[in-house]
């Protein structure tokens, strides 16, 4: 196996810093990741070894604001002016970059959490070149995305774009960990494996304040995605997998997964599987179901090739 990194000109013109995992022999498929938000690429390297010694090549990128792409300290979080619609032109550049190495190969796109929902609007985009999508710690609904936006813009517009986002921070991730309280980082609900969560607490390009300005492109993000006449554009023929950890705070306990499964069903999508793992918390590949996660993942890879 070989495991190295590389940049890609985003479409704003800055670099895109990337990784691949390869493997030493014939290549099955591709798997791009794309991961959720104040984290990067780098923390899915267990899963991408996994699927390296399975047969499948692995592509990720840090997002705009994020990892190895943010320009310093002060970048982190920052999407610029194309704001969530420029992370998802990002996302078919490393598409494009795949595509051009292993032409023959199926692709498939997982994404996490944020990178969940960018996955769900490059389906609609971009659905015809994918054989396959994988949804971890999604969600397919929330009442409240309309007011979000409108509490975004509205804050954006008091108290400027840039700064940090105490407010929607709180009112948004700041009530996931409710459930699991008392604890010791306020990060259990990531995980029911406390190395996992320390990692996570610990790694300075995990869980860094986010500006107003993100909040505002991910709620925007949700409002585009999840509008009927946007979820028809996904193709009918297009294999969907979710992963969802039913203690998971984000999908609402896999409500906000059956609710989307549903949707996709009563589209016309034939093959949508759901996999849930019992108290399971949002990262089910830094959970203790990982093994059994990453089982599945692979045999679903293995029966869409």
């Amino acid at each position: 196996m070989t495991s190295t990194s590389f940049e890609l000109e985003r479409c704003d013109g800055r670099r895109m810093y990337c990784l691949r995992w390869s493997p030493d022999e014939s290549v099955r498929g591709v798997v791009q990741i794309a991961h959720g938000m104040q984290e990067h690429a780098a923390r899915y390297d267990a899963v991408a070894r996994a699927l390296v010694d399975a047969g499948y090549a692995v592509y990720a990128d840090d997002h705009r604001g994020h990892g190895g792409s943010a320009k310093d300290e002060g970048d982190l979080g920052r999407l610029g002016p194309a704001g969530w619609k420029g992370v998802l032109c990002d996302l078919h550049v490393l598409s494009d970059a795949i595509r051009a190495t292993f032409p023959s190969q199926p692709l498939f796109l997982l994404g996490h959490s944020w990178g969940s929902f960018l996955a769900q609007a490059y389906a609609q985009q971009w659905g015809s070149i994918l054989k396959g999508v994988i949804l971890s710690g999604s969600n397919g609904s929330d009442p409240l995305v309309g007011p979000g936006v409108l509490l975004a813009r509205l804050v954006v517009a008091s108290r400027g774009p840039d700064r940090q986002a105490v407010l929607l921070d709180k009112l948004s991730v700041g009530g996931l960990n409710k459930a699991f309280e008392p604890g010791a980082t306020g990060k259990e609900w990531l995980s029911r494996d406390v190395d996992e969560v320390r990692r996570y607490v610990d790694d300075p390009r995990c869980g860094f304040p986010c500006p107003n300005s993100f909040f505002l492109e991910l709620v925007r993000l949700l409002q585009a995605t999840w509008r009927r006449s946007a979820e028809a554009r996904v193709p009918k023929d297009l294999p969907v997998l979710t992963i969802t950890g039913t203690a998971d705070p984000v999908s609402r306990g896999g409500r906000g997964v059956r609710a989307l499964a549903a949707r996709y069903r009563g589209m016309g999508l034939a093959d949508v599987t759901e996999r849930y793992y019992q108290d399971a918390r949002h990262e089910v590949f830094h959970d203790p179901a990982r093994d059994e996660a990453v089982r599945d993942l692979i045999g679903w890879l293995d029966a869409h090739c």
